[in-house]
């Protein structure tokens, strides 16, 4: 089994544990890079944020960190373009690591709205907005 870096297995997490409450997570697939593009400098390869979160009441535009990593200039202006049109559709989900247990944040515009030990959790609290 390969290691996975922790934003990949928050994503991982995410996958794997949304179907389990009814809801599902669905990654928005990073830019398979040519040779043409590479050359031409696309700006695509931004990614707005990693995926979106669907749920019964709604769904959520979800960028998820790994401990104290920040978003991108690009997604920050994303994040605020997304919620001056709909507050509660762009959130950050940020999994801190250390030696004994993870923690799980929801962020949006640098305020933690939720904090948690379980993913579980998580995924409820965007099922209640």
């Amino acid at each position: 089994m390969r290691k996975l870096k922790p934003e990949a297995q928050l994503v991982e997490l995410l996958v794997k544990t949304a179907p389990l409450l009814h809801c599902q997570y669905i990654v928005i697939p990073d830019m398979i890079p040519t040779r043409d593009r590479i050359r031409a400098n696309m700006p695509e390869h931004r990614k707005p944020f990693d995926g979106v979160l669907v749920t019964f009441k709604g769904c959520h535009a979800i960028e998820c960190k790994a401990n104290y990593n920040k978003q991108m200039p690009h997604q920050e202006r994303i994040e605020k373009a997304m919620n001056s049109v709909c507050y509660s559709a762009y959130y950050v989900v940020k999994m801190i690591v250390n030696k004994t247990r993870a923690k799980f944040q929801i962020i949006q515009e640098d305020t933690v709205h939720f904090e948690t030990d379980r993913i579980e959790e998580v995924i409820r609290w965007f099922m209640k907005l």
